[in-house]
C-alpha cells in the first residue's frame, strides 16, 4: 500500500499525508545504487537517530554524497517524503505513532517550521522506509 494512503488514513493526519521535496546524500559503499535500485531502507543509514534522514539544505546533503565519479561528477537524491504529522522521535500522540520528526523540534503536526519557513533547523528524520521516494538523482561537478 503507497505511503500517502497509509499516512492520509490515519486519525492523526486528518487526511493530509504532508509531502514535500527534500535532498539525500548517500555516502556508504553501494548505498546509492542500492537506493536506485530497490529504494530507501532505514538499515542503510548509520546516523543517530536511526532513520532516513533528509534536509531542505541540498548543501547540507552535498555533504553525505560518496566520493566523485571519475570525470568529476557527483550526485544527490530530491526525494519526494511523506512527512505525515510531525512529532518528537517515536512519540505517540491520541494513541497513534508520529510519522516523522524535525531535528529542530519546531515542526509539529502538519507545520513545518524548518529553515525554509522561518525556523532553524534543515533535518527531518523518517523512520519508516516507504514514506521516503527516490524521485530525482542530480548529478553536478
Amino acid at each position: 500500500t503507497d505511503a500517502r494512503q497509509i499516512v492520509s488514513e490515519k486519525e492523526l493526519s486528518q487526511g493530509n499525508p504532508n509531502e514535500e521535496f527534500f535532498w539525500h546524500g548517500a555516502k556508504g559503499v553501494g548505498v546509492f545504487d542500492k537506493i536506485c535500485c530497490s529504494g530507501f531502507h532505514v538499515a542503510f543509514g548509520r546516523s543517530s537517530p536511526r532513520g532516513i534522514w533528509v534536509s531542505t539544505n541540498s548543501q547540507y546533503s552535498v555533504g553525505y554524497c560518496g566520493a566523485a565519479a571519475a570525470d568529476g561528477t557527483k550526485a544527490i537524491f530530491l526525494v519526494r517524503c511523506t512527512l505525515g504529522y510531525m512529532g518528537q522521535q517515536n512519540q505517540i500522540v491520541n494513541g497513534e505513532r508520529t510519522d516523522s520528526h524535525h531535528c529542530g523540534n519546531k515542526s509539529v503536526g502538519h507545520v513545518r517550521r524548518d529553515d525554509m519557513t522561518g525556523g532553524g533547523d534543515s533535518r527531518y528524520v523518517i523512520d519508516r522506509n516507504n514514506q521516503v521516494y527516490p524521485a530525482y538523482v542530480v548529478q553536478f561537478r
